[in-house]
């Protein structure tokens, strides 16, 4: 379950890493809970030398 600080919750399934640099919620997730913070660009990089460009919400959970 996610809290924001404006007390609306949602129950959401997630994968918890501890060795992770980051977390990755979807934007409707985002949205529901009225959550905002300074957009940014960055690229993911995964197998076989493939890069994927995203904008993104940074957001603290």
């Amino acid at each position: 379950m996610i809290c924001a600080e404006n007390g609306m919750k949602r129950t959401v399934n997630c994968i918890l890493d501890s060795g992770a640099q980051r977390s990755f919620v979807k934007r409707e997730v985002v949205e529901s809970l009225g959550f905002n913070g300074p957009k940014e660009h960055i690229t993911i990089s995964g197998f076989n030398q493939r890069n994927e460009h995203r904008k993104l919400m940074r957001v603290e959970l």
